[in-house]
């Protein structure tokens, strides 16, 4: 997915044919992409969001940043799906996830859970790199229209440097809590699953 919207025609979205899924699966060694990543690149293609994209500027894929967090001075690193420009001169991050939703679910409430770190770290790249104001987007490709997004001003910067030296220094101090909820989706590219994890590969990489 995040393939075939990296190539994304935000301007002039259409829903990727068959030879193009194929195409795309076959560079990256996907063995069945099925027909999922075409229905979800077509409801994309239709959203509000897609529209956002298509009308901003200096729009970006797959852009690397990287800060120091100033307690410890780690270095954080990562990739943002799509960064953009709006027309009031805000920044907009995207950032696309193919979670399987529900289309009852509480997806403020499953950003809070699973993403408000990644939320925390990419609106302090942001403003780091000098922004004003930005915008972090979570959109849920199965979901697009509900778009969970939160929005940073430059006077948020200190609040939020402080709130992310306390959400790392668990880690600093070498504590590694196990979640409550295993599973693939959640554990499945966790970087201490093999060795720091309680749980059996039968259990966080099962459904």
């Amino acid at each position: 997915m995040h393939a075939l919207l990296e190539a994304f025609d935000f301007a002039d979205p259409r829903e990727p044919d068959a030879a193009t899924v194929a195409a795309t699966a076959t560079r990256l060694g996907v063995v069945d992409a099925g027909g999922d990543a075409a229905r979800l690149a077509g409801a994309f293609a239709q959203s509000p969001l897609c529209a956002r994209l298509a009308a901003a500027h200096a729009v970006r894929r797959e852009e690397p940043f990287a800060f120091l967090e100033e307690v410890g001075g780690e270095l954080l690193r990562g990739t943002f799906d799509a960064i953009a420009t709006e027309s009031d001169g805000s920044v907009l991050i995207v950032d696309y996830k193919t979670d399987a939703v529900d289309p009852g679910a509480d997806l403020e409430a499953h950003v809070e859970v699973d993403y408000s770190l990644q939320r925390l770290v990419y609106a302090l790249a942001t403003l780091d790199a000098g922004a004003e104001r930005v915008e972090v987007a979570h959109c849920f490709l199965n979901l697009p229209d509900r778009l969970v997004s939160a929005r940073f001003a430059a006077a948020d910067r200190r609040e939020l440097a402080d709130e992310l030296a306390a959400r790392i220094a668990p880690l600093r101090a070498a504590a590694f809590p196990v979640t409550s909820a295993p599973g693939r989706e959640r554990c499945g590219t966790c970087p201490g699953r093999a060795r720091l994890c309680t749980y059996e590969e039968s259990v966080t990489l099962g459904v």
